[in-house]
């Protein structure tokens, strides 16, 4: 089914806690903007439109929302999303009750549970709410070399200036080393350790050096 711009912008508003109609247009734009970057990335039109892309278009909205002063930056769940809704074929036909049939070939995709979920809605409340300052823009280098471990998940320390204690550190990775890490089974986590950033790696040990841009946001504590 079909969503129009006015259903989505209304489970948006429901799924980040906003109330009201003042902020209407601006969160269209943003719905605008996210939706254009997911049909750039390779989602289907019908799928952007559909109930499915609804987690990752709040997401989105609210990374924008987040840093609304213009420092705006993607998270990492958004982007990683965008890749699994690219591999996901629309819906064609009906079934007997007039609903959508599933694909005959259906692409790769996550399906969301409902504890999954409600830890999507946890992640863009506290998105909202959990910052104490805009994020800062840096880059982290992740040499092949230095992994450590025999399985995964490998680790390294990494040097990111400027972090403290309630630093969080996104890696916020091109889609083109999205695409890659997919195709790779690869997903990189970081740890803040008072201070002490380490990055994982799960799954295959990287065999190559990455450089990936990162956020850095102070939070509450």
């Amino acid at each position: 089914m079909a969503l129009t711009r006015t259903q989505i912008l209304e489970e948006v508003k429901d799924t980040i806690g906003i109330t009201g109609n003042y902020q209407d247009r601006t969160l269209l734009r943003h719905i605008e903007d996210v939706s254009d970057y997911m049909a750039s990335a390779g989602v289907p039109a019908a799928v952007i439109a559909s109930p499915k892309a609804l987690g990752a278009i709040s997401r989105g909205v609210s990374d924008l929302w987040n840093y609304g002063s213009g420092g705006g930056t993607l998270s990492p769940y958004f982007y990683q999303r965008v890749i699994q809704l690219s591999h996901t074929q629309a819906q064609t036909g009906t079934d007997e009750n007039g609903e959508p049939d599933a694909p005959e070939t259906p692409g790769k995709e996550y399906v969301l549970s409902d504890a999954d979920k409600a830890e999507i809605v946890a992640m863009v409340l506290q998105s909202i709410n959990a910052s104490g300052s805009p994020a800062r823009i840096g880059t982290v280098t992740l040499p092949a070399a230095n992994w450590i471990g025999n399985e995964s998940p490998y680790s390294q320390v990494v040097d990111v200036e400027g972090a403290t204690a309630n630093s969080q550190i996104d890696l916020t990775p091109s889609v083109e080393q999205l695409t890659i890490f997919y195709e790779k089974d690869l997903t990189f986590v970081t740890e803040n350790d008072n201070g002490k950033v380490t990055v994982y790696a799960i799954g295959q040990k990287p065999e190559r050096d990455y450089t990936i841009q990162i956020t850095i946001t102070e939070v509450r504590t």
